[in-house]
């Protein structure tokens, strides 16, 4: 089931569970709560238009029809979606997180959070080879909330610059070899004003 929206909410969606530790004009800073989640690898193309790794996932947790897993068991959807570049290990999942370096034409990893009634010893093994379970432990992050379309690599760029020299303003560090992640929390239809 894919939820409502109203406005840049949206409704009958499991978030991942996290805490804010503090907030400034520019960001938050969350410790999210330990979690698993369903993740792919995908070879090549981009992050910001990933498709392939979407389908994979989807097709696990039975988005599309019958769940592509050992029980056949349909899975909730979660928001958001996460993507990274490919080459570097994904650290934090909360929403659907995206990010690609160089352009984002190299590959990509994507991840759905699982639902959080669920544990690696409960979840049905997916029946594609390139969906895998992770379990993913607390872990602190500097979040930077916007809206609208993140298609492209400007788009992130800018918005991981904005972070990064809020977090330098406010005499924070980020931990050497972090990452950044986009995490998606609408689908491709919500039209932009409602993101």
């Amino acid at each position: 089931s894919m939820g409502v929206y109203f406005g840049k909410l949206r409704v009958g969606v499991e978030l991942p569970r996290y805490d804010v530790v503090s907030k400034s004009s520019c960001y938050e800073v969350r410790r999210y709560h330990a979690c698993v989640a369903a993740e792919v690898r995908v070879e090549t193309g981009s992050q910001f238009k990933g498709s392939d790794g979407f389908r994979a996932l989807a097709k696990y947790i039975g988005a599309f029809g019958t769940p592509e897993n050992e029980r056949r068991e349909a899975i909730k959807m979660t928001a958001p979606v996460l993507t990274q570049a490919r080459g570097e290990r994904i650290a934090m999942t909360a929403p659907v997180v995206s990010g690609a370096a160089g352009g984002g034409s190299e590959g990509y990893w994507m991840q759905f959070i699982m639902p959080s009634k669920w544990t690696m010893e409960t979840l049905p093994a997916p029946s594609d080879e390139r969906v895998r379970l992770k379990p993913i432990g607390p872990r602190y992050v500097a979040a930077l909330y916007f809206s609208g379309r993140a298609n492209g690599d400007e788009v992130v760029k800018g918005m991981e610059a904005k972070l990064l020299e809020g977090l330098r303003a406010d005499g924070l560090t980020v931990r050497e070899g972090a990452q950044p992640q986009l995490a998606r929390y609408n689908d491709p239809f919500t039209p932009g004003f409602l993101r």
